[in-house]
């Protein structure tokens, strides 16, 4: 857990930080003055929103690294270190061109790691048996199924705004479906059916399916930020009785190839060649770091829960994990370096580095499961250990 906390702590000062070229003649009077100010108002919703959810993930993990009998001593200390980070970092970035720091930015990132210690502290004993397997520990392919559901909600900001349900209405009713985009969101949801059939407890009853798709479509229509589409919704209520149709068969190798050559489609979506190749961006998250940064964040989201799910699938279908997660990060590398001839996303060394990043991570959990099985002895049923 301590491991994931640092290298989370090494994510956010790499985004804060990047591109690295530090100048001192950036230092001046005019950015110096937003750093002592403190005024909420100052941020706009999209930075408000990326500043708190930046932080969510370190108290979460902070407090399960560093657990402690005197609770409110341990969130205080947190908290304390959390802002230190966050103003340090809005400091540094006086020197770096074109990045302007703010003092307000460090207070949303303390209320963000607020709400991850906060998040840390439920009494989740109760739901400890839907989201565990044979031996106890969370199965992976639940809490992939899991994150690619919240996805639909994310950023997680509802808002009862009128004019924000009549514009989602208003852009499911025009019925504008580009095919490759629906074919997208059926194997999505496909996917998810998949996962969730393989837990346990409510969710993992398929005749619930079609109200998990009515609940999230619904609450999509109350998310800032998240439009939703045509073929997200016409996708989910054709992923119904295609699911029916598939749940009795070997679906793992079937799901990863169909949501691999969807994926690599819509990359190249509209196929259009470029008249002269553009630089391919060698610099991790290069792309993902300009532009606004709440749907970055989002789009980075999205990709570790899909690439992961593809790594899921492929060693489910009996690949080896190393094996899946080098066919990944391979496939993507060779998608990536093709981009620079055709018009769409920047083509960056980010995705097959994220594809070898959940490899591993999927690795360091088995390693974690196979100490715990023989701490407590081996369970009766259980899959393979990650390997």
């Amino acid at each position: 857990m301590r491991l994931l906390l640092y290298s989370f702590v090494f994510l956010i000062s790499y985004g804060s930080l990047y591109p690295f070229s530090f100048e001192s003649t950036s230092l001046n009077e005019a950015l110096q003055s937003p750093l002592f100010n403190f005024r909420l108002g100052n941020s706009g919703r999209g930075d408000m929103i990326a500043n708190i959810l930046l932080f969510v993930p370190f108290g979460f993990l902070a407090l399960h690294s560093y657990p402690s009998n005197k609770a409110l001593l341990r969130t205080i200390q947190i908290l304390l270190v959390a802002f230190i980070l966050a103003y340090l970092l809005q400091v540094l970035q006086l020197f770096v061109p074109r990045r302007t720091p703010s003092g307000s930015d460090a207070i949303w990132n303390l209320l963000g790691c607020l709400m991850g210690c906060a998040l840390a502290r439920l009494p989740l004993q109760k739901y400890q048996r839907i989201l565990s397997g044979p031996d106890d520990l969370p199965q992976i392919a639940l809490l992939l199924g899991l994150l690619l559901l919240l996805y639909n909600w994310a950023p997680f900001v509802p808002s009862l705004d009128l004019q924000l349900l009549k514009n989602n209405l208003k852009s499911i009713l025009l019925f504008d479906i580009q095919p490759w985009w629906l074919l997208h969101k059926v194997l999505i949801w496909l996917v998810i059916f998949h996962f969730l059939s393989e837990g346990r407890g409510p969710l993992a009853r398929q005749r619930y399916f079609p109200l998990i798709v009515l609940v999230t479509l619904f609450g999509s229509l109350f998310i800032v930020g998240h439009p939703t589409s045509t073929e997200h919704v016409v996708g989910a209520v054709v992923s119904i009785p295609l699911w029916h149709l598939i749940r009795q068969r070997e679906r793992p190798l079937a799901l990863a190839l169909a949501l691999g050559l969807v994926i690599l489609a819509t990359t190249f979506v509209p196929f259009e060649l470029r008249d002269q190749a553009r630089s391919f961006q060698w610099v991790p998250f290069g792309g993902a770091l300009g532009g606004n940064l709440l749907l970055n964040v989002m789009s980075i989201f999205n990709k570790i829960i899909v690439y992961g799910s593809l790594i899921w699938l492929l060693f489910e279908a009996g690949f080896r994990l190393r094996t899946a997660t080098v066919l990944i990060a391979v496939i993507l590398l060779i998608s990536e370096l093709l981009q620079v001839f055709f018009f769409g996303p920047t083509a960056e060394i980010t995705d097959p580095l994220l594809a070898l990043a959940i490899g591993l991570a999927f690795h360091c959990y088995g390693q974690y499961r196979q100490a715990h099985i023989q701490q407590g002895g081996q369970a009766g049923g259980l899959p393979p250990v990650v390997s």
